[in-house]
């Protein structure tokens, strides 16, 4: 399960054991996290109300990218 705070933080807990799989913490995010996805390759897209859309690998946690220019 995926969730998101107005702390600028997206985590990802396992429900089967209700552990913290990962905690992504204020890289990048900038503003409100308005929608998440998550890819097949467990990659983790996250729009922010900045206009910014801010890439993850599920599987580090780290920050693979920025995509800026989004109108919506």
């Amino acid at each position: 399960m995926l969730v998101s705070s107005a702390t600028r933080s997206v985590r990802l807990w396992d429900l089967e054991t209700n552990q913290l799989n990962s905690d992504i913490t204020g890289t990048n995010l900038n503003s409100f996290v308005r929608c998440l996805a998550i890819s097949q390759e467990k990659q983790l897209l996250a729009a922010a109300c900045d206009k910014i859309i801010t890439l993850w690998d599920l599987r580090t946690s780290n920050n693979e990218g920025v995509l800026r220019g989004h109108k919506d």
